[in-house]
C-alpha cells in the first residue's frame, strides 16, 4: 500500500512541474515574442506589425 502512495506522490510532483516548466515556458516565449513586435511597430510607426502577429498565431 505505501509503494501506491510513493507513486501517487511522485506522479503529482511530476505533473505540478510539467505545468510550472510549460507555464513558464509559454510567458517567456510570448513576452519575448511581444518586445520584438512592439519594437517593428516603433520602427514602422504603425500597428500592422502587431496585427500581422496576431493573424500569425490564430
Amino acid at each position: 500500500m505505501e509503494d501506491y502512495i510513493v507513486y501517487l506522490v511522485i506522479g503529482v510532483l511530476a505533473f505540478i512541474i510539467g505545468i510550472l516548466a510549460g507555464y513558464l515556458t509559454m510567458t517567456w516565449y510570448y513576452n519575448r515574442r511581444f518586445v520584438v513586435v512592439a519594437a517593428e511597430c516603433e520602427r514602422s510607426d504603425s500597428i500592422v506589425p502587431i496585427i500581422n502577429e496576431m493573424d500569425r498565431e490564430s
